[in-house]
């Protein structure tokens, strides 16, 4: 097991040793080396749309000889910056980053399933510590908006590569497409299928 060394946060005192003495009750993320507590159990809706990504998301990966995985499973980017993306993929050439307690290294690919409490966590700081870890391609997605929001990694920042939703006239906007796998069709109406209302 190998990971990167990068330079200690001058304020932080947490990484990757003290998190995995943490028992296995505690579910946290570790970013810039602070402790950040995970969410309480996610919604039925999250869990919904995760369960259907996912299993869109696996089959692609199949015949590609990828990997799809999700959450609960450390992504470890480095010493100091620990997380569990809902979903995340792996490049048949990048499957070796996989390891017993789990991927060590920047996933191709990252999905991050929105809830009321996690908005900022998803749009802001792991926006920012997904483009630093060069994570070629971010997926933010709305269960609430019936939204997906898909970003690729251009020179060092995220472009906005497609807005897709439910709520569009026009079909084609109801599918997803993805840069780095240009042969994903993502039907948004799969995706948000059999979402609990109120």
């Amino acid at each position: 097991m190998s990971i990167a060394v990068t330079e200690r946060p001058a304020a932080a005192s947490f990484g990757y040793a003290e998190y995995c003495r943490l028992p296995e009750t505690e579910r946290f993320e570790v970013i810039a080396g602070g402790k950040l507590p995970m969410a309480p159990a996610p919604t039925a809706a999250h869990q919904i749309v995760s369960a259907n990504l996912f299993d869109i998301l696996r089959a692609h990966a199949r015949t590609q000889g990828g990997l799809a995985l999700a959450a609960p499973l450390d992504v470890i980017l480095d010493q100091h910056n620990i997380v569990q993306p809902d979903l995340f993929y792996l490049a048949p050439e990048r499957k070796r980053l996989l390891q017993a307690r789990g991927v060590f290294g920047a996933p191709d690919l990252i999905v991050e399933i929105v809830s009321p409490s996690s908005q900022h966590r998803d749009f802001v700081v792991k926006h920012r510590l997904y483009r630093r870890f060069g994570v070629s391609e971010y997926w933010i997605v709305n269960p609430g908006l019936e939204t997906i929001d898909i970003l690729t990694l251009e020179d060092g920042a995220y472009a906005l590569h497609l807005e897709a939703s439910t709520q569009t006239a026009e079909a084609t906007d109801r599918i997803a497409t993805s840069k780095l796998l240009p042969s994903l069709r993502i039907p948004l109406e799969t995706v948000f299928a059999d979402i609990p209302k109120a």
